[in-house]
């Protein structure tokens, strides 16, 4: 069993606003369509950032995670932005051997 053990309040941290940078976290079943539609919305709202394939249902008892993220769904959603400077990070998630 691995569990991120890292940083127990991740979402926190990424959602700390100490700049006006817009962020937002939408899982990995999101479709292309829901994903570029936020990716305009923050673009129009100055820029920013998606975290693409990770969850936080920490307020519903199931804890927050990462979800993989199929490489050809990054690929659907760069094809539908027009106008937009998009630059993917692919991230990998610290874990812990217990």
């Amino acid at each position: 069993m691995k569990i991120d053990l890292s940083d127990p309040n991740w979402t926190n941290d990424f959602f700390d606003n100490k700049s006006d940078i817009t962020k937002a976290i939408m899982p990995a079943h999101s479709s292309p369509e829901q994903i570029a539609d936020k990716a305009y919305e923050i673009a129009f709202d100055g820029g920013g950032y998606i975290l693409l394939g990770a969850y936080d249902r920490i307020g519903t008892g199931h804890g927050a995670g990462f979800e993989s993220v199929d490489p050809s769904l990054i690929d659907e959603v760069k094809g539908k932005l027009c106008g937009l400077e998009v630059n993917v990070k692919d991230l990998t998630v610290r874990t812990m051997d217990i």
